[in-house]
């Protein structure tokens, strides 16, 4: 299955390439009447992961439909055409539609033509899976941890009120869903003695992936022998990356107590991680939307360093974008 960070979870790929700042800008292309709204790197990607997906028998999951799931569909289907392969795409995303062409873009009820989106959860990626066992799995905006979760739940048989299992489950999601950060792609930090190392060693990052069990035992490991470093360090700053509440991490699936979570390195590549629990909350009360408004302002950010070292640390950003 395929997400964000491309992680193997079973035979599966999962990639989260949405972000809201992305979403905003489709709502802008929509103003515009500007027509593909999914994520315009779909070909691109797909046009060197799908030969590879298909000949080890790996499924895709991707997030890149951003709010036209159902034209990224399309584009996929016409991309493996156009290279001799049979697939099958199935499309996860909010609501049923019936108007032009069958897009998102014409449920103006819902709202989705107007930007609009809603953080969906792994039950949506599992029917697809478990009724057409498709090659490709693309959704419209769903939370990152549930691109990883949904491959778990139907890969090992969990039900949805395995309540200890899933609390694993988005253990493993949430430290996996932001990629390199995991292996540390922010962790490095020259001048302090248990946070440095190499730019030739942070360029050589691995992406993580993690072995999950039946019974919701983790481990998250990286490549033999590949740069960065995975620790109980890095494990621990992922832990809390975007976590209000520890005790209360809210998916749309289940509500995640972290307050108890361990890590131990098992080697200098694999870590064991346990103690994620459900919450007394079990399920959220409400799930978050997106919804933009044309009120005329816009997104603007930079990334700024300051204390000890500083300089090196945006040497090394410099050296990273560079290369």
């Amino acid at each position: 299955f395929l997400s964000c960070n491309i992680t193997y979870s079973g035979p599966s790929l999962s990639r989260d390439i949405l972000f809201a700042l992305f979403l905003m800008l489709l709502s802008i292309r929509i103003s515009m009447h500007l027509l593909v709204m999914y994520q315009y790197a779909v070909k691109e990607w797909l046009s060197m992961l799908l030969p590879l997906a298909l000949d080890r028998e790996v499924c895709i999951i991707t997030n890149m439909g951003a709010i036209d799931p159902p034209g990224a569909q399309k584009e996929i289907l016409d991309l493996a055409s156009s290279l001799g392969l049979e697939i099958t795409v199935a499309v996860a995303y909010e609501s049923s539609i019936s108007g032009p062409e069958n897009s998102v873009l014409w449920n103006e009820s819902m709202g989705v033509a107007e930007g609009r989106s809603t953080y969906l959860g792994a039950a949506p990626i599992v029917h697809c899976l478990e009724n057409y066992k498709p090659h490709v799995v693309i959704t419209s905006r769903v939370a990152d941890a549930a691109l990883f979760l949904a491959p778990m739940v139907y890969e090992l048989g969990w039900n949805w009120n395995d309540f200890e299992k899933l609390a694993q489950g988005t253990l493993a999601s949430h430290l996996l869903e932001c990629g390199c950060q995991l292996t540390g792609g922010y962790f490095m930090h020259p001048g302090d003695a248990y946070r440095d190392f190499s730019f030739e060693q942070l360029r050589d990052l691995s992406l993580p992936y993690a072995e999950v069990s039946y019974k919701g035992e983790v481990c998250v490991g990286k490549a033999k022998g590949s740069g960065g470093l995975l620790s109980y360090s890095t494990c621990a700053e992922q832990l809390l990356y975007e976590v209000g509440d520890p005790a209360n991490y809210i998916t749309p699936d289940l509500v995640v107590d972290f307050s108890d979570v361990q890590f131990h390195q098992i080697s200098q590549d694999k870590v064991h991680c346990k103690g994620a629990k459900p919450s007394d909350l079990r399920r959220p009360e409400k799930l978050l939307q997106l919804f933009p408004t044309p009120n005329g302002w816009k997104g603007w950010g930079e990334i700024s360093y300051g204390g000890q070292e500083c300089l090196r640390r945006a040497q090394a950003a410099e050296y990273l974008v560079s290369s």
